[in-house]
């Protein structure tokens, strides 16, 4: 947000040629944001002259910024070639990373002007007046560097004699002469406002007077504000009170600048101990660690809702209660953070730390919360299938019974029901052995059980384990009929008689007491 002062030439629509002086009050490698008096139409190609150095370039107009009867008609332009020279800056290359700050620096030696990133640090050596050693590409050399105060002075192209005549000597803004040229700096700030909002903006200009800064929030013309920036290196604070002169607004932007005066000395605060924050900590721990676990309980109920709908109270509930607390998590971050500035690099490293610890929480309880709602998701499967198995075996159950407890005439109806009887317990054998299963599964899916689960466990193994002895009683009953065959058939008859003995006998007698109905 530097001035620099132009003249512009070009064709009207009407194909007549004009000039007139103007400023670019804004630049960067391909384009800069220009002040004129005149009106441009969107579209034309303009001829820039830089009266600081004399280079010249082709631009094209590409959109009205502002218009105002006092300040003229601010345009938007772009360079139509490569001209790495022409505002007398040398540009940084983009990086992935920006950095923490930066300046515009100028070589002590050759005064080549260059915008430069800094680090906190160096820009701590500079506000205290000191100069930076720093690598230049025209003195090819280590040379002294320093605030550029003034823009691109006349000395990088020399101009003809003619042209120095005939350049204009008025300026558009005789005022900026008297008053002293600003050191460019972007570096980050907190503005206060009376109402106690805090702003994070950005600082592109600073005086002995006061600073410019550039800001989306929207403050008033003669408003008092709070200024707040960290001394990098020691970890202390500066503070002083401001006053809002003038608000420029960005065209094509949200962000405007803000001239502000300062209104008070510029004082040190002392710096912030760990102690003073180590209850923000343990509360801002404390909330987090609830939040996670409502996140895990709403991610569980939400996976659970996907195979059996219901439960959409707890699950507005959960998820309320983890709004809310983030909300509140978040007001204690921003308390922290303006107790432990981040200009310091240990403090930037705590918060990292903490904010990596509450992110890896979070993800841990959506992690496990997925785990568990997949895994009760499973079980339910199981437990159902587990019903289904039961009810089976308690219907080929069933079926043998009826057939064992049948009436009796000849030896053949005997035979009968040993062939019944060995077709059925082939099945029931077989689905007793689906039901182990399905205990087992059950038992890894959950590996905590309650009373009434484990209680109602060993009471179906109770039942598989004498279902199984019923299956072995059963099979030697089947293996009667094989002994039948070596039987005189006049005595077949009373051979099963005496040999087959039907359950519900047994169950009378108390021998198998699993058997009956109400140990199911």
């Amino acid at each position: 947000m530097c001035t620099i002062r132009l003249r512009v030439g070009g064709t009207t629509q009407n194909g007549d040629a004009f000039e007139c002086l103007g400023c670019a009050i804004g630049v960067n490698r391909h384009g800069a944001q220009i002040r004129l008096g005149e009106p441009i139409a969107v579209g034309r190609q303009v001829r820039l002259m830089n009266l600081e150095n004399g280079a010249q370039g082709d631009f094209r107009v590409i959109g009205i910024l502002s218009s105002t009867e006092a300040a003229g008609v601010e345009f938007g332009v772009e360079a139509l070639g490569d001209y790495p020279t022409f505002w007398g800056i040398e540009f940084p290359s983009r990086s992935k990373k920006p950095a923490e700050s930066r300046a515009l620096v100028e070589c002590r030696t050759c005064h080549t002007a260059r915008f430069m990133p800094l680090s906190f640090s160096e820009v701590e050596v500079l506000e205290s007046g000191g100069v930076l050693l720093k690598a230049c590409g025209a003195c090819n050399v280590d040379t002294h560097w320093g605030y550029a105060m003034q823009v691109a002075r006349a000395r990088a192209v020399a101009a003809p004699a003619s042209q120095d005549r005939e350049t204009p000597s008025a300026r558009p803004f005789p005022d900026e002469e008297k008053a002293e040229r600003p050191a460019f700096v972007q570096r980050p700030i907190l503005i206060r406002a009376s109402s106690g909002q805090i702003d994070k903006a950005q600082t592109e200009s600073l005086s002995k007077e006061g600073l410019s800064c550039s800001s989306e929030k929207v403050y008033e013309v003669n408003q008092e504000v709070t200024l707040e920036w960290a001394n990098p290196g020691t970890g202390l604070r500066v503070q002083t009170r401001g006053r809002i002169l003038r608000r420029h607004d960005i065209g094509g932007s949200k962000r405007k600048i803000y001239n502000v005066r300062y209104e008070s000395p510029v004082t040190a605060l002392p710096a912030v101990r760990s102690r003073a924050t180590r209850r923000l900590y343990l509360a801002f721990g404390a909330i987090v660690a609830v939040a996670a676990v409502l996140t895990e309980m709403s991610v569980l109920t939400l996976t659970n809702s996907v195979f059996a709908p219901g439960g959409s109270v707890r699950r507005i509930a959960y998820s309320a209660g983890v709004l809310l607390l983030v909300c509140v998590a978040y007001k204690l971050w921003t308390s922290i953070l303006q107790q432990e500035p981040e200009a310091q690099e240990s403090l930037k490293k705590k918060h990292r730390v903490a904010a990596a610890l509450a992110a890896a929480g979070f993800a841990v309880a959506v992690a496990v919360g997925v785990v568990r709602g997949h895994n009760q998701v499973t079980e339910r499967f199981e437990v159902q299938r587990l019903l289904r198995d039961f009810a089976i075996s308690e219907t080929l159950e069933k079926n043998i019974d009826a057939a064992e407890n049948r009436v009796f005439a000849v030896s053949s109806d005997y035979v009968d029901v040993c062939a019944t009887l060995r077709l059925l317990a082939a099945q029931w054998s077989g689905r007793l052995d689906t039901l182990s299963g399905d205990v087992a599964e059950i038992n890894r899916l959950r590996g905590w059980h309650g009373e009434k689960l484990a209680k109602g466990i060993r009471r179906l193994q109770e039942i598989i384990s004498l279902d199984r002895q019923k299956i072995r009683l059963i099979q030697n009953q089947i293996a009667l009929g094989v002994r039948a065959q070596s039987i005189p058939p006049a005595k077949q008859n009373a051979f099963w008689q005496a040999n087959f003995e039907p359950f519900s006998s047994s169950r009378s007698t108390g021998n198998c007491p699993g058997w009956q109905r109400g140990h199911r």
